[in-house]
């Protein structure tokens, strides 16, 4: 009886090292940008609140951290979990219906995206948890940017579910969606596809006309 299956190896492996090349550079990518709005906000918790020593009372700190900052980082894992498997099961319908052909399906989904009240409601969460971190008191700045570089994890998140929202542009775009998909008038295109299925008998005789049948 066989307990483990080893991997089948690539038909072609040029292919496949290339292939693993270019996700590595999309991750490499993926994991630079949060770095940007990471270091601004450990530069300014050491440059205004550190060196000028202002910082939360041990009394209120305590509420912080038993409080505060628990229940907001629940929120925001909560709301990061339902933005993550909807925007991930979107992205694989569209794949999906690119490897069938599915233009009705790419079409539905194409352009929908997360609400910029979605994305309000997340960063006022990340806003007030990095908030919670920046005011807490630190014996050395080391310990502090630590807490507060927490920054770069909730970016990480969210360029992850934005990148997956868009599966048309950006970093992780899906390479093999045919250039009309990409290009077409999609509220035309619906209008066009409502109208031929709610009047299936015009549409069959302006085929019929143009085979000249």
């Amino acid at each position: 009886m066989k307990l483990y299956r080893l991997p089948r190896m690539p038909r072609r492996p040029l292919q496949e090292l290339k292939r693993d090349a270019v996700l590595f550079c999309k991750c490499v990518i993926m994991m630079v940008l949060p770095l940007f709005p990471a270091v601004g906000a450990g530069w300014l918790w050491y440059r205004y609140l550190f060196l000028q020593d202002i910082h939360l009372k041990h009394e209120a700190e305590n509420i912080l951290t038993s409080a505060w900052i628990p229940t907001l980082g629940v929120m925001y894992a909560l709301f990061a979990v339902v933005l993550l498997s909807t925007v991930w099961g979107e992205y694989k319908i569209i794949r999906a219906a690119i490897k069938k052909g599915d233009k009705d399906a790419f079409a539905d989904l194409r352009d929908k995206s997360i609400s910029p009240l979605v994305h309000t409601s997340m960063l006022m969460l990340s806003l007030f948890l990095i908030g919670g971190f920046a005011v807490m008191h630190y014996p050395d700045a080391v310990s502090g940017f630590i807490c507060v570089g927490t920054t770069y994890l909730l970016t990480l998140i969210m360029v992850v579910i934005m990148e997956i929202d868009d599966p048309c542009s950006g970093v992780w775009f899906i390479k093999d969606i045919p250039e009309d998909w990409l290009t077409m008038d999609v509220k035309q295109y619906r209008r066009e596809r409502n109208h031929r299925s709610n009047h299936p008998e015009t549409h069959e005789h302006q085929d019929l006309a143009k085979t000249g049948t």
